[in-house]
């Protein structure tokens, strides 16, 4: 019994040295004292306090993984950190995480984060734990249907200004990315961009197709009226290829771009008269087909028409996206294996910042050339920003992009 107590009080001796070891690790001085507490607290007189603005510093500082980003990963980061009593930043460690590249990146952040102002006790700095919230968030547009109603009203107000009243763009940021949006797609430089400009010449046949005239049944009257229209606008755009000059032909369109936007605008209420209600309105759900817009608000005010013109800006082009997409497009073995083939149509959002989120299958044929199509689409490169050339507004696009798989 004696050797157990013995033993027993041992233990105890042992357990209170390393309870007070864990408790505080401080350093022992010549006396072998403890002459620093290093206790880690939780509630003080004074809490630390982050020198300056500790949002802006953050936004500053903090990187969004590429991992994360192209993958849409988002989400809120749990930090924990001591304070030290010099205010340094030590012990940071992920409370709560939500993907590994998020996590390491909020850990960079917090460990290369300046001295605090660090938390007092009875007048005296102390150690104090802190837990911060890091949060990783993608800014998308969201693209919503252009209804017929909105489409109506922009046209009766729009259709009212006059096309001398409208002025060439004069913003060099605007004429830039406008620019760089033509050369994205224009392979051939100026070079290709004549010979669009030649196809817009009036001597080009006016008529109206016969599929557009059987597809909304179009009687005679209604197809003169049409090819009036026709023939007006080809004449308008002569006169503004005229005033284009023969010299940066790109960045001299970039500059009547506002001009050639509302044109179209005149065009689709001269389109309108030409037709009755029920008509127009077929007319424009095929024109809408698919096709879904956002826009960059400027501050809180709505962009007044929706941004509906910025899709006359053709995302296929001249060595367009169709291209790109063809030259990446894998078919997939076990597809070819067993006979498969059909037409993939996938759905995506290009937004303001040019990059491709939300890739979904709109038309599905099978999961291998599903999934094949799906790959082929967020390997795009970021795309230059859509422009509203009349809003002068950064735009996102909703497209839908058809992709074959035929076999030889």
């Amino acid at each position: 019994m004696k050797m157990i107590k013995l033993i027993s009080k041992t233990c105890y001796k042992l357990y209170v040295v390393l309870f007070c070891c864990i408790l505080n690790t401080g350093v022992l001085n010549a006396s072998n004292r403890l002459d620093v507490d290093t206790t880690v607290y939780v509630v003080a007189d004074e809490g630390p306090k982050f020198k300056g603005d500790m949002t802006q510093w953050i936004g500053e500082n903090v990187q969004y993984p590429q991992v994360a980003w192209d993958n849409g990963i988002m989400g809120k980061v749990i930090v924990a950190f001591i304070v030290e009593k010099d205010g340094k930043v030590s012990n940071v460690q992920v409370v709560r995480g939500v993907h590994e590249s998020l996590d390491a990146e909020a850990l960079r952040v917090f460990n290369k984060m300046p001295a605090w102002k660090p938390a007092k006790i009875n007048g005296e700095n102390v150690r104090y734990r802190f837990t911060c919230p890091l949060m990783f968030n993608i800014e998308r547009a969201v693209a919503e249907p252009y209804l017929y109603d909105e489409f109506i009203a922009m046209l009766e107000r729009e259709g009212k200004i006059p096309l001398e009243n409208i002025q060439e763009e004069t913003d060099p940021v605007i004429i830039q990315m406008y620019v760089a949006q033509k050369q994205q797609f224009l392979k051939g430089g100026e070079s290709a961009f004549k010979l669009v400009l030649d196809r817009m010449s009036p001597s080009y046949n006016v008529r109206v197709p016969a599929s557009f005239i059987r597809e909304y049944k179009l009687d005679k009257e209604q197809q003169k009226k049409l090819e009036v229209v026709y023939k007006w606008k080809r004449l308008e755009q002569e006169k503004l290829i005229k005033r284009m000059g023969k010299k940066d032909l790109i960045k001299r369109f970039a500059e009547l771009s506002p001009l050639f936007a509302h044109l179209n605008i005149l065009e689709e209420v001269k389109i309108r008269e030409c037709m009755n209600p029920e008509q127009h309105l077929l007319y424009f759900n095929d024109l809408m087909k698919e096709k879904m817009i956002a826009h960059e608000p400027d501050g809180n005010e709505p962009c007044s028409c929706k941004c509906f013109y910025h899709l006359n800006v053709s995302l296929h082009g001249i060595g367009g996206i169709q291209n790109r997409i063809m030259r990446e497009v894998k078919y997939p073995m076990i597809a070819q294996e067993h006979n498969i083939q059909g037409k993939v149509v996938v759905g995506f959002l290009i937004n303001t910042d040019g990059r491709v989120y939300d890739v979904h299958v709109v038309q599905s044929v099978d999961p291998s050339l599903d999934a094949e199509s799906v790959r082929v689409i967020r390997q795009l490169p970021p795309f230059i920003p859509v422009i509203c050339p009349i809003h002068k507004r950064k735009v996102a696009v909703y497209y839908t992009a058809p992709i074959n798989f035929k076999l030889q």
